[in-house]
């Protein structure tokens, strides 16, 4: 069994400890937008190495040939686990195919597929029914596609991640990245869906993709990022980056909050200060330009000005797309 199925993010893209903040007058600093990315890559690095810290120990204990038989979970419950060859998962034979199952309900916690000899390999995981005592949500489930065999990169891994979400209007229940290691090099893209983001952005009743493109270069220890905010239900890619830019997508919604049923809102503005507040909008909400600039701190700045470290051929992620936001919303993971 493979000992490794994550790619290492650096933290100038990846880290927990991100925030956002919203002004009470609805104007938004894009930095905290920005910001986001790195808690959202976190998040789903966080899931793929909970899985690999299983495989870890599967491998640890030789599990690397056909076996079957119980064990007791870390949660006190009685499981099974199940070896097998020469198994088909969507399409592809693999070498080796496990299963472990929670044995009171045959819940499956865990499927790992590989080939012996091979540094590749994908893993689904559903962390309730692996250990119910530290796992509250039951609907959880993770899904990790690596491989140190495309000639392309030196790694990359593809994480999907399925969770219950809570009322927060920026929690997500879907995230589907892309990371690769390129030398000293990574590069990224991704989506994470949001169902509550109709709280925050009038017009997306049905939620929002939060989608990015991205570069980072742990020797410099920089990155760069476009993010767009397009609807969920949008069914393609073609110019999403621009057209849903997160400066576009904030100004329009700022204008509309700025508006009662297209009316000035007199219970916050006076005419006179609503022109005024209308006319220097572009003041008034900053660091929205794209791309935007990340050292080992956080966020730089914004906008087509280059940071000191950065070059036009490093920012240059034309090459890179996000998803299609419709197939992170009704995104499934399942188990074969």
């Amino acid at each position: 069994m493979p000992t490794k199925l994550s790619v290492n993010i650096p933290d100038n893209l990846s880290t927990a400890a991100a925030s956002r903040s919203v002004q009470s007058t609805n104007l938004m600093d894009g930095a905290d937008t920005y910001e986001m990315i790195r808690a959202f890559i976190a998040t789903a690095e966080g899931a793929a190495e909970v899985v690999e810290s299983i495989t870890t120990s599967l491998h640890e204990h030789k599990i690397d040939q056909v076996m079957d038989f119980p064990f007791v979970g870390d949660d006190g419950r009685n499981k099974r686990m199940m070896v097998e060859e020469d198994k088909d998962y969507k399409g592809t034979t693999w070498d080796l195919k496990l299963t472990a199952t929670d044995k009171a309900l045959n819940d499956t916690a865990i499927q790992v597929f590989w080939n012996k000899g091979e540094a590749a390999g994908i893993a689904i995981l559903h962390p309730y029914h692996m250990n119910r005592e530290d796992n509250g949500d039951v609907n959880a489930v993770y899904k990790i596609d690596y491989s140190e065999l495309e000639s392309a990169y030196d790694a990359r891994m593809i994480v999907e991640v399925s969770v219950t979400g809570n009322d927060d209007e920026w929690s997500l229940n879907k995230i589907k990245l892309f990371a690769a290691k390129i030398g000293d090099e990574f590069v990224l893209y991704g989506n994470s869906n949001h169902p509550n983001i109709g709280s925050v952005f009038s017009s997306y009743t049905e939620g929002a993709n939060y989608v990015f493109t991205a570069k980072s270069n742990e020797t410099d220890d920089i990155a760069v990022a476009e993010i767009a905010l397009p609807p969920s239900t949008l069914t393609h890619t073609d110019n999403i980056l621009k057209t849903y830019s997160v400066e576009d997508v904030l100004k329009d919604e700022v204008v509309k909050q700025l508006h009662d049923g297209g009316e000035i809102d007199t219970t916050r503005f006076t005419e006179a200060d609503w022109i005024a507040y209308h006319e220097n909008l572009d003041a008034q909400i900053i660091n929205l330009g794209a791309p935007a600039y990340f050292n080992e701190d956080g966020f730089i700045s914004a906008g087509a000005s280059l940071p000191t470290g950065f070059t036009e051929d490093f920012v240059d992620m034309s090459d890179l797309s996000p998803y299609i936001p419709i197939d992170i919303k009704n995104l499934e993971i399942k188990f074969e």
